[in-house]
């Protein structure tokens, strides 16, 4: 086939080519220990093994720990995740295991590392707002490295992928729901994975070869609550600490020592909040260390320290998070958006971290 001809040349047109592509995409419910749905998307099996793809995001909600991810096939049967065997944050990606790989599904293969060309033709399969089996075309409208990202996006650290990393672009409509999904060029390959979106008809898709790294990569099953406890355990710490803040802002009390109009800045010093949260954020990093939470949770204990005179006794604490940051976390963009910030920290602890990642990065 021609580069850019259209998915219907295939053999029984657009429909057909359709019907055929679904038998290895799958609608993924993910639901909390209790049962709840907390969290939907879209997966697409790569192999005869069960082996699933999808956007990181649709299975770590963060706000919960995952109890089970149901895969509902095309033809309306509900198959169980096994767990996560494979996932790489700074991409957005996953790599999940069926407990059993259903019968009469087909994976779908996956184009070669070459970029498509602007104008060529794409198909998205996905589950939109919740509907499910749903299928959109489009074309490509241009292929962006990371570094070629606008410079908003760069600096904010929503996409904190590396520099060569490449995103298709397309005009095909997508929303929430169908992350994770597959972007299918005109020979019925996958080119790229569903991520993001910044309207209706501006899409983004991994390109394929972020997906054939990972999927090179050794597995290691993790289940659904191991891989989902770290980051549910942040959110939890985050949510009690913002009740407490807003508790205490209830009663006339500044718990980072603002100052306020006609009123002298109150000292930092013995605020129960810092007493009780700034310990609280180093050792739920040691707890989860290696895991991808261990970034965010640091980077909370810093932009603390960018919020108020904090007192000298949390300084051990802030040292201890900035020499970690640096010695691990040094290239990661969502750092380098936090040095890029306004914010200046106070204690000298926090200073020379941020004089030192500022020195050592471009």
């Amino acid at each position: 086939m021609e580069a850019g001809a259209a998915p219907d040349a295939q053999d029984g047109g657009l429909p057909a080519l359709i019907n055929e592509k679904e038998k290895g995409v799958f609608y993924l419910r993910v639901l909390n220990k209790e049962g709840q749905e907390i969290s939907s998307g879209t997966g697409f099996l790569v192999d005869g093994k069960g082996t699933l793809v999808t956007a990181l995001h649709v299975i770590l909600p963060k706000r919960d720990v995952v109890g089970s991810v149901e895969a509902l096939d095309a033809d309306g049967k509900t198959w169980e995740v096994e767990g996560v065997t494979a996932s790489d944050s700074s991409v957005d990606l996953a790599v999940l295991k069926l407990e059993k790989v259903p019968e009469g599904a087909r994976p779908l293969g996956l184009a070669g590392d070459g970029l498509p060309v602007r104008g060529a033709k794409v198909l998205v399969l996905g589950h939109p707002q919740g509907f499910q089996f749903v299928a959109t075309d489009g074309m490509v409208g241009a292929t962006h490295k990371t570094d070629h990202l606008p410079e908003q996006l760069r600096q904010s650290g929503f996409i904190h992928s590396a520099a060569d990393v490449v995103w298709i672009q397309t005009n095909a409509t997508v929303t929430n729901g169908n992350s994770g999904g597959p972007l299918i060029d005109g020979t019925g390959n996958v080119i790229g994975i569903i991520q993001w979106m910044t309207g209706p008809q501006m899409s983004f898709s991994l390109q394929v070869a972020s997906i054939r790294k990972l999927l090179a990569e050794p597995a290691k099953l993790q289940t659904l609550e191991s891989f989902t406890e770290p980051d549910a355990d942040f959110f939890t710490l985050m949510k009690d600490f913002q009740m407490d803040a807003m508790a205490a802002k209830q009663r006339d009390f500044n718990p980072f020592g603002f100052p306020e109009h006609g009123k002298e800045k109150p000292a930092a010093k013995g605020d129960p909040l810092l007493e009780k949260y700034v310990p609280a954020l180093p050792a739920l990093a040691t707890k989860h260390l290696g895991k991808d939470v261990e970034l965010p949770v640091l980077l909370m204990l810093m932009n603390i320290s960018a919020m108020a005179d904090l007192p000298p006794e949390i300084a051990g604490d802030v040292k201890k998070a900035s020499d970690r940051l640096f010695a691990q976390f040094r290239d990661d963009r969502r750092l380098l958006a936090f040095v890029r910030s306004p914010s200046t920290p106070t204690l000298p602890e926090a200073k020379e971290f941020v004089g030192s990642l500022s020195k050592a990065s471009s």
